[in-house]
């Protein structure tokens, strides 16, 4: 088992890292014809639809996944409900929604942009029930593989319009664009019904998990946009546009690196949620591997931001350096509460997630509007990273409650690359001033090498028993090992 596993997390992986690649390629070229207040409206639009779509998902490509036994018809009816659902909802943000918000965000074309975004709602329903069928056969190669494909083809046509002086639609429509061409191709690959089927029974099984699921999933956008809604609301779109390529960067180890790993995690976990100790040791594994891979990026990017954002994205973005540093902590959290959150879901907790949503609604929604008025962009970035300091403890005391995990096996967890990683910056940020003289481009060079080699060479020195099982993940994942095990890097 340990050996599928681990190879699958290497396909994740390796499609998250060529996501990341691309879509930081393809950010860093769009960036030099949009305007600021291009990726700001881009922002307000997202909000809008993502939020609508968690809603329409309903969590059921998580039931999907989660459950013992699935027919073909039970697919066909989740299907069913789901395109319903988000169809309904998507007539719904066309005629009622962005017509009364274009006024109170001052975006006179708001209810255009979000009819085009609003035509992915029954593309990511459909989506959901394949990649559902999909990760419960751990089949994430095939996953890894379109969504490749889906980021290529969103690159070129986000490109494309970006040139044509399309503006803010090269950020809304190029994703609609590619999500369609590999529909077909989506559900072939699945084995996925292409005919929907309304039936209220077959359905209501899966909407009993996917329910609280869905609830979380919903609050934990609304959440996690918070900040974009204080801050569109109080200082417009151009500063927006500086703090979300921003945030993006600074999350995208989250996004992407974390992401890819919770859902290989989630289905593994799934299975053995019973099996004690293996559960709490998997988990440990994956919270472990999950520091190791994501802090040092986070970090490093944050040590290296002065010299990254103005080369690779353009003069006119020179104030966005600024606020990847203060966003760094939110990074680091946000990769963590990934693996938390694939934890949580295995155990059959999708609740906690819900109360984490609301807290950080209530709590983040305040730290954040006051944050803004002191300090505009800068004090919202505060805010965010001083809300997730601030709630990371609590994030040991829940593993404990309702995972089983102690603290003190958490704490070793993440230790090595969260304190690794911040040796390592200490080395790259004295580097920058003693090669002061050297032009960006070759500084940078120097700087990322640095850090790569001073981080490997802490985490070997000083928790040698991490670097032993993220070298045996490595060959598990291609294959060269044959130990057995639970989950993702089990031992």
């Amino acid at each position: 088992m340990s050996g599928r596993v681990a190879r699958q997390s290497a396909w994740a992986l390796a499609s998250s890292a060529g996501t990341a690649i691309l879509q930081s390629a393809t950010t860093a070229l769009v960036a030099h014809w949009l305007h600021p207040s291009d990726f700001g409206v881009a922002a307000i639009v997202g909000v809008i639809v993502g939020l609508a779509n968690a809603l329409a998902l309903l969590g059921l490509g998580t039931a999907l996944t989660q459950a013992a036994k699935v027919e073909p018809e039970d697919a066909a009816a989740v299907l069913g409900l789901s395109l319903l659902l988000a169809c309904a909802i998507a007539a719904i943000l066309v005629l009622g929604v962005a017509p009364a918000l274009r006024v109170p965000l001052s975006v006179p074309g708001l209810p255009l942009l979000v009819g085009v975004a609003s035509l992915g709602l029954p593309l990511c329903a459909i989506q959901g029930v394949a990649f559902g069928l999909l990760q419960r056969r751990l089949a994430f190669d095939v996953i890894a593989r379109i969504q490749l494909t889906a980021v290529v083809l969103n690159a070129l046509f986000t490109l494309v319009i970006a040139v044509l002086g399309g503006g803010v639609l090269a950020l809304i429509a190029a994703r609609l664009l590619a999500d369609a061409c590999l529909l077909g191709p989506t559900l072939r690959r699945a084995r996925a019904p292409w005919r929907p089927r309304l039936d209220r029974e077959r359905a209501a099984r899966f909407t009993r998990f996917g329910l609280p699921v869905a609830g979380a999933q919903m609050l934990v956008a609304l959440g996690n946009q918070v900040d974009t809604v204080a801050l569109g609301a109080t200082l417009g779109a151009g500063a927006l546009g500086h703090y979300t390529l921003a945030f993006t960067l600074v999350t995208l180890p989250a996004s992407r690196v974390a992401a890819a790993v919770k859902g290989v995690a989630f289905a593994a976990l799934s299975r053995n949620a019973g099996v004690e100790p293996a559960f709490t040791r998997s988990a440990c594994s994956l919270l472990r591997q999950i520091s190791l891979a994501c802090c040092p990026l986070v970090i490093g990017l944050a040590s290296v931001a002065d010299d990254l954002v103005p080369l690779l994205l353009g003069r006119r973005w020179e104030a966005t350096s600024s606020l990847v540093v203060r966003l760094a902590p939110t990074g680091v959290v946000a990769a963590l509460g990934s693996a938390m959150g694939a934890i949580l879901l295995a155990r059959g907790q999708p609740g906690v997630e819900l109360r984490f949503a609301v807290l950080r609604i209530f709590v983040l929604g305040a730290l954040v509007f006051a944050g803004a008025r002191m300090d505009g962009a800068s004090g919202t970035a505060c805010a965010v990273s001083l809300y997730h300091v601030a709630a990371f403890p609590l994030c040991f005391w829940v593993l404990r409650r309702f995972a089983g995990l102690s603290s003190a096996s958490v704490a070793a967890a993440i230790a090595p690359g969260l304190f690794a990683g911040l040796g390592m910056a200490a080395l790259v940020i004295l580097a920058g001033g003693e090669l002061a003289n050297l032009p960006g481009g070759m500084r940078l060079v120097v700087r990322v090498a640095l850090g790569a080699v001073s981080y490997a060479a802490l985490i070997r020195s000083f928790f040698p028993q991490a670097w032993e099982e993220a070298v045996f993940t490595i060959r598990e994942a291609r294959g060269a090992g044959r130990a057995t095990g639970v989950a993702v890097g089990a031992r």
